[in-house]
């Protein structure tokens, strides 16, 4: 098997933009490409009790550019601040 090397040169952003008028939230991510991402990602939502209604998953190199619309556990617009908020520190945290 082909293993592949981390690449660190690529910092982690993350965006955030809530569409009320579509339903959901997209979160945008940027960052190293690394093993298990799409899965450390998903289990990210999972436990701040989110779900992922579609994704568009990019791949260039050894960088990706990652975009998940998510909704919160009711189906509902994330549109709480705080919420939010952490979410984005949540992912930071744990994809830096």
């Amino acid at each position: 098997t082909r293993q592949r090397k981390q690449n660190t040169n690529y910092p982690t952003t993350i965006t955030i933009e809530t569409l009320k008028d579509k339903n959901y939230t997209v979160v945008a991510i940027k960052t190293a490409d690394q093993h298990g991402l799409l899965a450390k990602i998903s289990r990210i939502f999972y436990k701040l009790n989110l779900r992922i209604r579609y994704a568009k998953v990019n791949t260039l190199a050894d960088q990706v550019e990652d975009y998940f619309y998510i909704n919160n556990d009711d189906f509902s617009t994330v549109t709480d601040k705080a919420t939010l908020q952490n979410i984005k520190d949540t992912l930071q945290k744990e994809l830096a």
